[in-house]
């Protein structure tokens, strides 16, 4: 991944759209795990520990999010704070409905984290098998709500494994800038 230089908050703010991806490197002891099995599923990548969704509403850009307990909506300047180990923000490439994308994120911001898939992920990743089936329709980790958005939206977004990862997430877009 090449080197980007920090564009300032109230620049990117600006230039934000519905639609772009924010991907991070969260320091948490959860986020160095899904950044390791994510080396070792592609070495050559440092690993994205977490994802969200742009949209913007009444002039305010907002970011919705699965997370534990459950996802949310929340604007930026409330959502940064933090994020400490680097934020970069990916632009989905031409050819795709934003809009759509957006109100599948709307829509399915807050459901439940799929925690026991996030266990059943590192099962799969460390013995090759899927422990059982998945959980619920209704529950999501965070690659899962911004590639099913994205999806919704028209793009493609690959998918080598049982489980959406950040990761494939970003392959599916052109990083843009970096914020932390």
């Amino acid at each position: 991944m090449k080197r980007m230089p920090l564009t300032p908050y109230p620049e990117l703010r600006r230039l934000l759209q519905p639609g772009d991806v924010l991907l991070c490197r969260d320091r948490s002891a959860l986020s160095r795990v899904i950044r390791a099995f994510q080396r070792a599923a592609s070495a050559r990548e440092p690993g994205w520990s977490h994802c969200a969704l742009i949209d913007r509403l009444h002039g305010r850009v907002l970011v919705y999010e699965s997370t534990f307990p459950k996802g949310r909506m929340m604007p930026l300047s409330e959502w940064l704070p933090g994020r400490h180990g680097g934020v970069y923000v990916g632009r989905p490439r031409s050819g795709w409905d934003a809009e759509r994308a957006c109100a599948y994120a709307l829509d399915a911001h807050y459901r439940a984290y799929a925690w026991r898939d996030l266990l059943k992920y590192a099962c799969w990743r460390l013995t090759g098998r899927w422990p059982g089936s998945r959980d619920n329709a209704h529950t999501l980790v965070c690659s899962e709500l911004v590639g099913r958005a994205l999806r919704a939206g028209g793009l493609r977004v690959p998918q080598p494994d049982p489980m959406l990862s950040p990761r494939d997430v970003a392959e599916a877009v052109a990083l843009e800038w970096r914020l932390v």
